[in-house]
């Protein structure tokens, strides 16, 4: 058993990329090996975005995953890949003029979508239950109309349990 506490950017892709700049957020992961280079995870985090230009847009969302993590070395460079389902709990609020009667109103919203992560990384010891955990993962949210996309690069501590 593991556990591992990341931080990193997320970078937008496709119609979510073209509204929103680079994000940042983090998570912890669980881990439970089934043997030594495979584990059910279980992941929960926090990223958010603001809107590009003079989009005054914000969105943020949770994803709550379960998945597998398949480490692909032996030594002490241990490379991974991964998978992972679940859902997004997101959030959104954009401020919008209406000009000279209408002055500037908050629109927000708020909703739970499904959504998958694939991706890799590696561990990297610096103690002997602790390994540096640097990943990326590609997150699809199956959000109505086209999906919100986005990459996340992070890095952090991952601790045997």
């Amino acid at each position: 058993m593991g556990v591992s506490v990341q931080g990193g950017i997320a970078l937008p892709t496709g119609d979510f990329g073209d509204a929103y700049d680079m994000g940042f957020g983090g998570r912890g992961l669980f881990m439970y090996y089934l043997n030594p280079n495979m584990a059910i995870t279980g992941t929960a985090g926090y990223f958010t975005w603001k809107g590009k230009g003079d989009w005054d847009a914000t969105f943020n969302t949770i994803p709550v995953m379960g998945g597998i993590r398949y480490v692909l070395g032996k030594g002490d460079f241990k490379p991974y890949v991964s998978g992972q389902l679940g859902m997004y709990f997101s959030s959104f609020e954009v401020e919008v003029d209406l000009g000279f009667f209408g002055g500037k109103q908050t629109i927000d919203d708020s909703g739970s979508d499904f959504g998958v992560a694939v991706g890799g990384g590696f561990l990297m010891p610096i103690g002997k239950t602790m390994n540096f955990d640097v990943s990326a993962e590609y997150n699809i949210i199956f959000t109505e109309g086209s999906s919100t996309s986005y990459l996340t690069v992070l890095a952090g501590l991952a601790f045997a349990l």
